[in-house]
């Protein structure tokens, strides 16, 4: 991920480590929130896209934003001391590779999981003491219902959200397919698969096979038919549910690709007994992607943000890979290997017991 191996690098030789003595850097990371938030306005004012590969002037750019010069050039100013953007000239920018990430036309674009960060996550973490007192979501609380419900009543959001997941986890995509090997299925079944990104992957590199999307009414319902081959949508079946119901019976086997951290343990056992009820008996498989948190001693803090994360927006969380073991066999499914993938995430299969 983008923040993981760029952004950190950045923050740490900016104010973080500027001053070494305990005083300085906690007062340098109470003004974290800043940086982000600077990075968010230029991204919303689609600044990186304004600029392209052209050197422009302030005074232009606030032209084309509907901005005040000097104030966006205060805020290019600070972006620039973290190595996003060039202030080639005197009061005139140019892209680098940093803020090209934050262009809609990157491969790998991260301009809209930074809008849905700061405005879904980033303000539901402003209750987060209530999430520390109670165990329950602080999203609930800022905005007055839980997540999925506010972006199933939001369209706009719906899709911000829809587009941000695409873009965070599609390179995960094709290196699922490079690390486990999946000719054994003939038909895969994608659980809360979204924009059907994987499966179209999946069918390619495997032309005999089928596949079913699952996933709740209002993503089925915003599919987009012209985004894949005529090939592809043959072999792609499309089905409307709600996991905590029931799932597609006949699948060789079962991804769920991030969905299960959004889950509280009791929600979890729910969803996982639901796939094993339509699971074929010493043949179908399940295949967990997620981040499995160390046992122990943690020394990244990324996932342990994201295992907040989890807790502020969802009332999930992220989990070792004994919990894992514990959920599973609790389920009736047995873990028989984990595979390491890039940007921090594993794949966990699992049979039925």
């Amino acid at each position: 991920m983008l923040f993981t191996s760029k952004w950190s690098k950045l923050y740490q030789k900016g104010v973080f480590m500027s001053q070494k003595d305990s005083k300085s850097i906690l007062s340098n990371f109470m003004l974290a929130p800043r940086v982000t938030q600077s990075i968010y306005v230029v991204t919303l004012l689609s600044i990186p896209d304004i600029i392209g590969d052209s050197l422009m002037s302030i005074d232009e750019l606030a032209r084309k934003t509907d901005t005040s010069s000097d104030a966006l050039y205060r805020v290019m100013r600070l972006l620039v001391s973290y190595d996003i953007f060039v202030e080639k000239e005197e009061r005139c920018f140019k892209n680098n590779e940093t803020s090209l990430y934050l262009t809609k036309t990157h491969p790998d674009s991260f301009r809209d999981s930074v809008i849905y960060r700061m405005e879904l996550g980033s303000k539901a973490w402003d209750d987060l003491l209530y999430s520390v007192q109670t165990g329950k979501p602080a999203f609930d609380k800022k905005f007055g219902m839980p997540f999925f419900q506010y972006v199933l009543e939001n369209p706009d959001k719906s899709e911000l959200f829809n587009r941000a997941m695409n873009a965070q986890y599609r390179k995960n995509f094709k290196t699922i397919l490079e690390n486990y090997d999946l000719s054994f299925c003939k038909n895969l079944v994608d659980i809360g698969g979204g924009n059907g990104g994987f499966l179209a992957e999946f069918l390619k590199k495997y032309p005999e096979a089928t596949a079913v999307l699952f996933d709740l009414p209002s993503a089925i319902n915003e599919f987009d038919h012209s985004a894949y081959a005529e090939d592809i949508m043959s072999r792609l079946t499309l089905r409307a549910g709600n996991f905590f119901e029931s799932v597609p019976e006949g699948g060789d086997a079962y991804v769920l690709k991030n969905i299960l951290h959004d889950w509280n343990d009791e929600e979890v056992v729910k969803i996982l007994r639901n796939i094993a009820e339509r699971m074929k008996p010493q043949h179908s498989r399940l295949l967990i992607i997620e981040t499995i948190l160390p046992e122990n001693d943690c020394k990244n803090p990324v996932p342990l943000l994201a295992d907040l994360q989890m807790l502020v927006l969802f009332g999930g969380r992220e989990r070792t890979r004994q919990e894992y073991v514990n959920i599973l066999n609790k389920t009736g499914y047995n873990l028989d290997k984990v595979y390491d993938l890039s940007g921090g995430f594993n794949l966990i299969e699992a049979s039925l017991i």
